[in-house]
């Protein structure tokens, strides 16, 4: 059982090392720079409490643009954006919005000529803020916040053609803190995208 168990392991580091000669063997698949864009869903919410009338962020997006030195490393950055939570009481009227800067490096498994597993880690500079209209004249308000704190994340790549590859991910970001207008210690943000390569 455990010579079976061996082998199995053998057969899939060779399989492993295989994938990763063959990129290397093609400078335009090991090294290139890209960018790319994203669209996904995020736990950035409102919990609504009876009697207020809320709304949530429909989608989330991502802008990036990055480097892959080898067929096992990439560096990359983005922006992204959480979008904007609304809650009003009659005409009290309260907005929260989130957005985010991020570094990270990217450790890259590649599966086939085709397909690639990432995990990432790096950092992020979120900024929020909160604007509040108050009722009867009474004027408005305006609070920010802002936090750095370390990003973790995973997911598939997966090569159409030499230039256009589709991503799946999650990511992570890590607040520590309630100092921007969310009461979560962390935001994770699960997103579907594409990039063109050149």
């Amino acid at each position: 059982m455990k010579s079976k168990s061996i082998i199995r392991a053998l057969v899939l580091s060779l399989t492993t090392l295989a994938a990763t000669s063959a990129m290397a063997d093609d400078p335009a698949a090991s090294t290139s720079f890209y960018v790319g864009g994203n669209l996904g869903k995020s736990n950035f919410k409102s919990q609504c409490d009876a009697g207020v009338s809320c709304s949530d962020p429909s989608v989330n997006f991502k802008l990036l643009a990055g480097y892959q030195f080898s067929p096992n490393f990439a560096v990359e950055g983005a922006y992204l954006d959480f979008g904007t939570i609304k809650a009003s009481v009659e005409d009290f009227k309260m907005k929260a919005r989130l957005h985010s800067f991020t570094l990270a490096g990217l450790g890259i498994i590649p599966l086939s000529n085709e397909a690639q597993l990432f995990g990432k880690i790096g950092l992020h500079h979120t900024r929020g803020k909160v604007d509040i209209d108050f009722p009867y004249g009474y004027g408005s308000s305006s609070s920010s916040g802002h936090k750095t704190g370390l990003l973790l994340g995973a997911g598939l790549k997966y090569d159409f053609t030499r230039d256009l590859a589709g991503r799946v991910e999650y990511e992570r970001l890590n607040f520590g803190s309630d100092t921007l207008p969310t009461d979560r210690k962390n935001i994770g943000m699960f997103s579907v995208g594409l990039l063109y390569k050149f």
